[in-house]
């Protein structure tokens, strides 16, 4: 993995967006990242961390409290935005990490937003964040063991169990592929002895004979002759079976073709019927079809014409009704009529009656709607006045809550402070444990040494606590067993030689010539006897001999990785040794910068910041008070308008109907209104 560029926001110590260009810093190959205790150099390294893996060791591992804790004090928003390049093909990959904290709650930071892109040219596609594990090809533990080890987890590395060690290794270097060692060693020797029983039958067969192998060859090409024969002779059949199973499929078909027309010919009478009857069908529609539909409209225009006449009827008889009652009223309004302008002067007389009392009525209702109309209008102008005070009240409380409100920003600074002690104060207790841890390790190291510097191996040497000279005297060692084994394997050549004349001993026959002398007769014939013992007793020393060799060597990886582990850990513990004294001077800068009395714990500047809390949520619901108060008041304004708008109509309405009415009376002559 190679990194391109990371910006971080809002993450621990950066409060404000910072980019680092790692294009600049990897074109030599080698770069560094220095600083003081406190500086940020981890919180970059965790930030690479997270983007890809979303996992991070500092304070809580998870929990609703773990985002709170990465996000700065004084930061809103937290960004981390990775890219980097891995694979053969160097192909880019982004990881973003996105979060925000919650306006009305301090201490509540919602879930991280991780999203993951591979680049495409000149695009990014979005891709599952678990593929940027796939691409590293790295578990989270063994990146942290290898790219990006914590602080004080580097000799956990170096004292990785076998197990685990090897695992990582295989992931690193891709040597799975050798754990078939041992199965493919085991198969070379089964094959091998195979080999030799396959060898050891081939020279019992003897020399092949030239005449035996041209017959042989000759009855392999007539044997190949015979099987395209037959092969022919096969494809031939085989054709023959398909055209004989199509021609089953066709008579198959035919046979259903012929069940079906049979049954067609048994419905063949019905159908002809049917046939008939649709021919009759239609010839009645072409020659019938227009005059019943002719003779059905006229039926229904003689219905409607009867329908009519007989309602004509029923008009007629009515109005010779009405005839005869008007006839007999016409004397009645005739005598009426002579009088017609007395009736006519008394008749609008009393219409204008009629009109005063309608005028009357409709003054009477107005004067009621007046009386209502006042008492609302007195109701809602006491009520604006209580809202009126009751709003000045809010006013003078929120100012006064407001007033109480302490300063968040000193807070925020002191709470700020309180954190960045804590911090110090646990980075203090871990490097106690770890320079402690550092120490009982060193001893346990020592103890491991004291314990090897007494195999027997190291019998007569007595410069025990120089470990390369105990080097040195194993090296000795295995040089002495070296050549104590290759003197076995030559002694065992010897032997074997000697076992091989034995068996070309026995193949000797009188009058036969010996394949080494020459000689037909053989009187004594060689005897190897006791030489299989001595063979396996020289393979026993071996066997021993590299058992002993192969401890020897496992001490001495034991005692170089000894070696340098009791090294690292002295080294380690200095720089430890050397934290402890920075974080001592680190607190006592950090002590002399407290300027907040009052808040001199934690509980108080929490007290405190509940307390605002509190004090906001009051101020919050009274200002939502107030805004009610608003709206009730200017609804009720615009209610006592409208009212008093309403009121002057009517007033208006009654003015112009006791003016009517009095106007009305005065024209009265043949009708009183009492």
């Amino acid at each position: 993995m190679i990194p391109i560029q990371l910006t971080i926001k809002g993450l621990y110590s950066y409060q404000e967006k910072q980019t680092i260009d790692f294009t600049k810093l990897t074109a030599a190959n080698l770069f560094g990242i220095f600083g003081t205790v406190g500086s940020g150099k981890s919180t970059i390294l965790e930030a690479i961390t997270f983007a890809i893996y979303g996992r991070t060791d500092r304070l809580n591992l998870s929990g609703d409290n773990r985002y709170y804790n990465m996000m700065n004090l004084k930061s809103d928003e937290l960004l981390i935005d990775f890219i980097f390049e891995t694979g053969k093909n160097q192909t880019a990959y982004r990881a973003t990490v996105k979060g925000k904290r919650n306006s009305r709650n301090f201490e509540d930071v919602k879930t991280l937003e991780r999203l993951a892109y591979r680049k495409n040219g000149n695009e990014w596609l979005p891709v599952e964040t678990e593929s940027l594990e796939a691409a590293i090809g790295l578990s989270y533990d063994n990146f942290k063991r290898t790219i990006i080890i914590p602080q004080g987890q580097f000799q956990e590395f170096l004292q990785l169990g076998n197990k685990d060690r090897t695992q990582m290794m295989k992931e690193l270097f891709n040597l799975a592929k050798f754990e078939f060692y041992n199965k493919v060693a085991s198969l070379e020797t089964k094959n091998n002895a195979q080999k030799q029983n396959i060898g050891g039958q081939l020279q019992q067969l003897g020399e092949p004979d030239p005449e035996q192998l041209k017959a042989f060859e000759e009855q392999l090409l007539q044997l190949k002759k015979e099987i395209e024969e037959l092969d022919v002779k096969l494809k031939s059949q085989t054709e023959k079976d398909k055209q004989w199973q199509q021609i089953q499929e066709l008579a198959k078909k035919l046979e259903s073709a012929e069940k079906s027309l049979s049954e067609l010919k048994e419905k063949e009478p019905a159908f002809l019927q049917m046939e008939k009857n649709l021919a009759e069908y239609e010839k009645c529609v072409l020659h019938f079809k227009n005059r019943i539909e002719t003779l059905d409209s006229s039926n229904k225009k003689i219905s409607q014409k009867t329908t009519l006449i007989e309602n004509d009827n029923q008009k007629l008889q009515k109005q010779e009704t009405e005839i005869s009652r008007n006839e007999a009223n016409l004397f009645e309004i005739k005598r009426d009529y002579e009088n017609r302008e007395l009736l006519k002067q008394r008749a609008e007389e009393l219409g204008k009656v009629v009109q005063i009392a309608g005028l009357e009525s409709k003054t009477a209702k107005e004067k009621e709607r007046l009386a209502k109309g006042g008492a609302l209008l007195l109701e809602t102008s006491v009520k604006i006045e209580n809202l009126k005070v009751e709003r000045e009240n809010l006013i003078i409380q929120i100012k006064d809550e407001k007033q109480k409100l302490p300063d968040l920003a000193l807070l925020s600074e002191a709470k700020t402070w309180h954190v960045q002690k804590e911090n110090l104060e646990k980075q203090k207790t871990e490097t106690e444990k770890e320079r402690i841890k550092l120490e009982n390790d060193g001893k346990a190291l020592k103890q491991s040494v004291d314990e090897m510097l007494c195999l027997p191996f190291f019998e007569g040497f007595s410069e025990k606590q120089e470990l390369q000279k105990a080097i040195q005297h194993l090296l000795v060692q295995v040089e002495l067993k070296k050549q104590e084994i290759k003197n076995i394997e030559t002694e065992s050549t010897h032997l074997r030689v000697k076992a091989q004349l034995e068996k070309y001993a026995q193949t000797l026959h009188n009058g036969e010539p010996c394949p080494l002398c020459g000689s037909l007769h053989h009187p004594e014939k060689y005897s190897a006897a006791g030489i299989r013992e001595e063979l396996n007793r020289l393979e026993k020393s071996k066997s021993e001999l590299e058992t002993v060799l192969e401890k020897i060597s496992d001490t001495i990886n034991k005692i170089r990785t000894f070696d340098t582990q009791i090294s690292q850990n002295a080294k380690v513990l200095a720089e430890w040794a050397d934290k402890q004294n920075q974080n001592r001077l680190n607190q006592e800068t950090h002590f002399a910068q407290f300027k907040w009395p009052g808040f001199e714990i934690m509980a108080e500047v929490n007290n405190a910041f509940n307390s605002a809390g509190i004090i906001q949520k009051e101020i919050k619901n009274k200002e939502i008070q107030l805004e009610e108060i608003g709206a009730k008041l200017e609804t009720a304004q615009k209610d006592k308008e409208r009212f008093q708008t309403e009121i002057e109509k009517i007033k208006t309405a009654i003015t112009a109907g006791e003016t009517e009415v009095k106007t009305l009376q005065g024209q009265l002559k043949l009708v009183s209104t009492e």
